[in-house]
């Protein structure tokens, strides 16, 4: 039975621990941005552009939507906002309050705030279905909320938003138990939520809910019922039917001027087998002990409570199969046992390939030579399928069943493979054997466009999670329960604290002036932000030094103030025609004539020149160089330059 008090507690504890765990950001929601001045950054320019239009859409404009789509930023290129994550959520959750204050950092902090907390919920309610034991659905909540990597992922919004993969199976779970259609409306509506916020979890996690429906319904012998089937074929088809107006921009986008990520790149942003061993360099615990790799992405290890807890119920699972399965005889007992120890002996000696590289085994002339781990991989996949043929009882102790250790186990296994990319790799070695990834890659559209296959890790969470959770059940019914839930409660939240975080942590930048040490709400913007509003609809603006990252995210801010289009930007991807104004604009004074009219040929109207963001002397060989060419000084404002460019 659904307990509203319960939830809204558990809802009060998730954000109060959220305020702790990012702390010091509670006193300066207003005006700081966890992560740094990066990505935080035009994650809160895409939330006050999509707030924006969605609020024009609920008004009754039509075009809105088409629109859009076409961000003020990389002018003239269209389908701008397609080359990052449009975060529509995210916008739409953030709209009361960018609507009611039109301060975008207070906006992007609180939904910042809410992955957190919803992710702690989810959870709860999720376990709480499974286990019927709210301490434990509570510590596991928590488990969820703050696992480590979400410390390495503060500055990737679109990546914490995770929080509603746990709606989703608790939505199912309670469709397929009771056969309500409430239940799969809820999980319906999560899931689309959970594909638009993030596109890397649209292709990771959907794969995992359709694996998840088809085992309950072979858990639960449904395969027939016509009924079941249908209504969920048309919630696929209505999924598919939301979905392809926010896909198609990317498609669009794809086709123009967006190749898919080359395979070395995604090696580079693919975990290490080390890196489920590895945490951030933050973690006040971990961070300094576990950092046995580090590279990109690759900050993985879930803290040890998780861990402990999800091999606790592992453990139990697999001795409940075996007791439930003694009395099944196989027909070939000694070619079972011979498959088993070929299986272990294959796994041992990739495991010890995983720490210790190219192995040589023996004394000459019989030696065993083993370079990579292609031939024991192969080894150990047919002796698996074997003992599937050949043993009744493992067919049997790998019988569907309405209890989800089993899945779970198989789907947490699963996004870790997956999580290592198309070649895996341990210690920065590679293993000779390509991961199931590379077939992903190959054959699923989409996933050429994605580089970080590390982030599979945030599903292998929600079931290692699911996992603690059973683990959490069973200390839960100790004579002293209570006691121990919280103790593990409040250990985790020591293991996987940060606190205090840095806020507002600047890019690296050589060659030019630093940026401010922090950004402003657009109510007390620098001057010259305020100056370009009153410009007229139409304006195009080119802000120089062009193509630097640290001041083209800063550009891209404050253009929330104007609105006005840029031929600056910062993104995931740059369009073709910012890298050819970036050809000319980067060194205008280099080659003056032709950044000239690449300057005119871009349909920029005005330009701004950031004094300070030059070294000396340079600012002024910029202004030189449009005075030489008829630019008409507008004004100056605290250091920065405001020019019109002359009419064609």
């Amino acid at each position: 039975m659904f307990d509203s008090r319960k939830v809204t507690h558990a809802l009060g504890l998730y954000a109060v621990a959220a305020l702790v765990m990012t702390w010091p950001l509670a006193r300066d929601l207003a005006g700081s941005m966890p992560g740094g001045l990066g990505d935080p950054l035009l994650n809160t320019w895409i939330i006050a552009w999509g707030a924006d239009h969605i609020r024009a859409m609920l008004a009754g404009d039509v075009g809105a939507f088409a629109h859009w789509w076409h961000a003020n930023i990389f002018h003239p290129a269209p389908l701008a906002l397609a080359y990052s994550e449009h975060l529509f959520p995210q916008a739409l959750a953030a709209l009361p309050i960018y609507a009611g204050t039109g301060n975008a950092l207070l906006a992007y902090n609180l939904v910042f705030l809410s992955t957190y907390v919803l992710s702690g919920v989810g959870m709860y309610l999720l376990v709480r279905e499974l286990t019927a034991r709210p301490r434990a659905a509570l510590v596991a909540g928590l488990f969820f909320a703050f696992v480590p990597y979400r410390i390495a992922q503060a500055p990737h919004l679109q990546v914490l938003s995770a929080q509603w993969m746990p709606f989703v199976v608790f939505g199912l779970r309670r469709y397929f138990t009771t056969g309500r259609l409430l239940p799969l409306a809820g999980a319906w509506l999560a899931l689309v939520l959970q594909q638009l916020s993030c596109g890397y979890f649209l292709l990771y996690f959907t794969p995992f809910v359709g694996a998840y429906a088809a085992w309950e319904i072979t858990a639960r012998g449904r395969w027939r019922d016509r009924t079941l089937l249908v209504t969920l074929a048309a919630a696929v088809l209505l999924d598919a039917a939301v979905l392809w107006p926010f896909l198609a921009p990317y498609h669009q986008v794809r086709l123009l001027d967006f190749a898919p990520r080359p395979l070395r790149e995604l090696r580079v942003f693919s975990a290490d087998v080390f890196g489920w061993f590895t945490a951030p360099p933050a973690n006040r615990l971990w961070g300094g002990l576990l950092n046995s790799f580090r590279k990109p992405e690759n900050d993985l290890f879930p803290g040890l409570l998780p861990l402990l807890a999800g091999a606790l119920a592992v453990a139990a699972l697999v001795r409940h199969r075996l007791r439930a399965t003694r009395d099944i005889a196989d027909r070939a007992p000694r070619l079972e046992r011979l498959l088993a120890v070929v299986a272990l002996l294959a796994m041992a000696l990739v495991c010890v390939q995983l720490f210790t590289g190219p192995l040589t085994i023996g004394v000459e002339p019989v030696v065993l030579r083993m370079r990579d781990a292609d031939r024991p991989v192969t080894v150990i996949m047919l002796a698996a399928i074997g003992l599937l043929v050949v043993s009744r009882r493992l067919r049997a102790a790998l019988a569907p069943s309405t209890n989800l250790r089993l899945p779970a186990t198989l789907f947490f296994f699963a996004a870790v493979v997956l999580s290592l990319g198309p070649t895996p790799e341990a210690g920065g070695r590679e293993l000779g054997v390509n991961g199931p990834y590379i077939w992903l890659y190959t054959f699923v559209p989409g996933f050429d466009g994605l580089r970080v296959p590390a982030r599979f890790a945030m599903i292998a969470y929600v079931f290692l999670v699911i996992l603690a959770g059973y683990g959490l059940a069973r200390l839960d019914r100790l004579r002293r329960g209570a006691l121990v839930m919280t103790v593990i409660g409040a250990l985790f939240l020591v293991e996987a604290t940060a606190a205090p975080i840095v806020l507002n942590q600047r890019m690296p930048i050589r060659g030019f002036g630093r940026p401010p040490d922090r950004v402003q709400p657009a109510s007390s913007a620098p001057p010259i932000y305020q100056a370009l509003r009153s410009l007229p609809e139409g304006t195009v603006v080119a802000e120089l030094p062009f193509g630097v990252l640290a001041w083209e995210i800063q550009y891209v801010y404050y253009s929330t103030v104007h609105w006005h289009r840029l031929l600056n930007g910062y993104s995931g991807g740059f369009p073709a025609a910012y890298r050819d104004s970036l050809w000319f604009l980067q060194n205008p004074t280099d080659l003056p004539d032709h950044s000239w009219e690449a300057l005119r040929r871009s349909g920029a109207t005005h330009v701004v020149v950031h004094r300070r963001a030059f070294r000396r002397g340079q600012a002024h060989a910029v202004i030189r160089w449009l005075n030489s060419r008829g630019a008409r000084h507008v004004g100056s404002f605290d250091g920065s330059e405001l020019y019109e460019l002359p009419r064609p």
